[in-house]
């Protein structure tokens, strides 16, 4: 089930870029759910906030006796919409084979433009959209697609995480927040967990067989409204700490 993070977690992550990754077995259903929803949350927290400086301005105008009051909500806001803007979203796959339409051992870096890339689950797409988040561009990663990007926007966040790992260092810790949400073995999950700061584990429901057992297409807007709870809740934990 979903805990809520640890405060003091996020306050070490202040004035850095944040990461956070969603993950499941072909990325094609509920972490790109939950990819939508994060962006989504922060998309609305940053038009809200800055609605409020434009308001702190108004205010400056009208009443002197109380600018200094605003000139420090003012920056504090700025500082947090600052942050939020520092945040990297993406979700990934954890069974690289299931991105493609081919083998996996078809698909190397060298093939892959040759390989057919599977789309989100269209049902996923249509939940979404009945809750105003458009995910239709959205397209399933691949774990060595999504690597090299979260390392170029990582940064060291202690001595700890260069660690000596059998002959050589341990990869960056490029990922801040990992949730997986699909349950699967330790060896699928390998590949992002050595690289992840924390990891989550979320129990939802696979709405693709939710749909097949009988739900119908109920299965997907359940599934989408159970993970944006818990996304928000995620990102609820970030804001209590980048506003503190």
């Amino acid at each position: 089930g979903h805990r809520t993070l640890d405060i003091g977690t996020f306050n070490d992550w202040f004035g850095t870029m944040i990461t956070i990754v969603f993950a499941c077995k072909s990325n094609s259903c509920r972490s790109q759910m939950a990819e939508g929803w994060a962006h989504q949350w922060i998309i609305d927290e940053v038009e809200r906030h800055k609605t409020a400086i434009e308001d702190c301005h108004y205010i400056d105008e009208k009443k002197d006796v109380i600018d200094s009051y605003n000139n420090h909500l003012t920056h504090r806001v700025k500082d947090y919409v600052s942050s939020l803007e520092n945040i990297a979203v993406t979700s990934v796959a954890l069974d690289s084979s299931a991105v493609f339409d081919a083998p996996s051992s078809m698909c190397a870096s060298t093939l892959a433009s040759k390989c057919q890339r599977k789309q989100v689950k269209s049902k996923a797409v249509e939940a979404m959209a009945k809750d105003g988040v458009d995910i239709s561009l959205f397209r399933p990663k691949t774990i060595d697609e999504s690597i090299p990007f979260l390392e170029n926007i990582a940064k060291p966040k202690s001595t700890e995480e260069m660690v000596i790992e059998g002959n050589g260092k341990s990869p960056i810790k490029s990922v801040d927040k990992l949730i997986v949400l699909c349950s699967c073995g330790e060896e699928m999950k390998y590949e992002l967990t050595r690289r992840s700061i924390s990891v989550e584990e979320w129990s939802i429901d696979a709405p693709t067989a939710a749909s097949k057992a009988g739900e119908g297409d109920k299965a997907y807007q359940r599934v989408s409204l159970e993970i944006k709870e818990k996304v928000n809740i995620l990102m609820r934990s970030l804001k209590l700490s980048l506003m503190s």
